[in-house]
Formats: structure tokens, sequence, C-alpha cells
């Protein structure tokens, strides 16, 4: 996932317990479209962005339609728990309109719209996760670890708060899980 941000370089996942949930939730909403394929939910926490990704493909096909957001946040005002449930709910409400009507037309670059009085960012995409984790993961370029890198070092104080604010505790992390 490429974040809309360019100060977004050092991000941390969605922890995968919530991206279950998520996967579960969307199957239910949608038990059709669960039965003939799988949903897949990601999503990266950045210091001032979240970039969250909900994606349906297909039994037996490659191709994967996602619908993306990226909300821009500061810690110190606002719930980042709240942001992470406005995005899903976004990506879901456009994934039920692509469910109806596959002639409406999803943006390919990022547009700003307002969804429950917040401002954030959308796209639709067609990136196939598993392939993407798979490629990484032969270029050498996967990580398991609890906080990656992109490019520019950010405040490793921020990270803390956004970890802190998500119950994990900073000490808990291994140097060895930071990359």
């Amino acid at each position: 996932m490429i974040p809309r941000l360019e100060s977004s370089t050092k991000w941390t996942s969605l922890p995968e317990e919530l991206s279950v949930q998520i996967e579960r939730a969307a199957s239910d909403l949608f038990p059709e479209q669960a039965r003939e394929g799988k949903f897949l939910a990601e999503g990266r926490i950045y210091p001032e962005e979240f970039l969250f990704r909900l994606g349906y493909v297909e039994n037996e096909r490659l191709v994967q339609i996602n619908f993306e957001t990226s909300s821009a946040f500061n810690l110190e005002k606002d719930n980042i728990k709240k942001i992470i449930d406005l995005s899903v709910d976004c990506s879901a409400a456009l994934m039920e309109g692509f469910f109806k009507s596959t002639e409406m037309d999803y943006p390919r670059d990022w547009k700003r719209v307002d969804f429950d009085g917040r401002e954030i960012f959308v796209q639709h995409t067609t990136v196939n996760s598993e392939l993407e984790k798979q490629a990484d993961k032969l270029l050498g370029e996967a990580s398991d670890a609890l906080i990656n890198q992109s490019k520019a070092n950010e405040s490793s104080e921020e990270f803390e708060a956004i970890l802190s604010s998500l119950g994990v505790e900073p000490s808990d992390i291994e140097p060895t899980q930071i990359h």
C-alpha cells in the first residue's frame, strides 16, 4: 500500500486480530460474495495518517477489488480507534456500492470526500494483496516487524504514543521487531 502523505514513511501494521475481525464482519455483511470469494483487510498506521484497504477477491481469480482510505490525524486531538472505525465503514460503504452496481466510477487516485462529518480520501485499486506479499518475500522486502520504515526517520516518540493508544506498550517491543 502506498500512503497519500509524503511524510508517511514509518509505520506499523493494523493488528492482525483486528484485520481478521474486519474480514469476518465483511463476510457477514456480504454473505453472497463471501461464498464466492474472500475479503482482506489491511492497514498501516503512520504518525499522521491511517491507511486502510478493504479488498475482495473471487475464488480462482487474480484481480482483487480494493477500496483504500487515507485519513490524516493528530494523535493529540484525534482518537485513532475512531479513525480506524471510520475508515472501515467508508471502505465497506464503497464495497457495498460496487456490489450493487459495477457501473459506478471509482477514483483511481486519491479523491477527497466527506464521510460521516470527516474529511477522508478514497481510491480504488486492483492490487492483489497475496501476490504482493509473495513478491515482497521473494525480493527480501517482507518484514514481520512491529515498526517498519520506508524512507526518512520519524520521531520514535510519536510511535510510542500511537502504540500506547492501541494498548501496546513500547517497552514490550523487542529491538528485532523494529525495521
